[in-house]
């Protein structure tokens, strides 16, 4: 039996300032990102995004690997320039409403993803081209996609 994602949306944390009661996180893993010593779930749905730019303001490669264990279905592309997830559901309509809500995301914090999408599927892609590779907008919007759905 093919595994799907059972989408369940709460519209009112979507377009508000996202404050959603948050399980206890079990894992605390700590490194330097400006402004932020711990980084766990309930830290990246805490953040908002904001502009970065140049190098400096991308991750280095042991951030993104603890920002991955974090976000276990995301992947690493192989030029480590983007995250990306693939999203499946039962239909197109559940398809169309969580490309629905990471719109929402994506214009609420100014930081928006690539999109595949198809009849059950969507792809998620993140970067930051301003710092060319991975910033810490990009993990604080896929915990957000992430926090959209339930799996069942």
């Amino acid at each position: 039996m093919e595994n799907r994602t059972s989408l369940v949306l709460n519209w009112p944390a979507v377009t508000s300032d996202y404050n959603l009661p948050l399980v206890a996180p079990t894992k605390i893993l700590s490194f330097e990102i400006p402004q932020m010593t711990e980084i766990t779930i309930a830290a990246l749905l805490a953040q908002h995004c904001r502009p970065r730019k140049g190098k400096d303001a991308g991750l280095s490669h042991h951030e993104v690997a603890t920002c991955l264990e974090l976000l276990p279905e995301w992947h690493l592309s192989a030029d480590s320039g983007e995250i990306r997830r693939e999203f499946t559901f039962a239909d197109y309509f559940h398809t169309m409403a969580f490309v629905n809500a990471v719109a929402s995301i994506a214009h609420r914090e100014d930081h928006h993803p690539d999109l595949e999408v198809s009849y059950n599927r969507c792809l998620v892609r993140y970067s930051t081209h301003d710092v060319g590779g991975l910033s810490l907008n990009d993990f604080i919007c896929a915990a957000r996609a992430e926090d959209l759905l339930v799996v069942a």
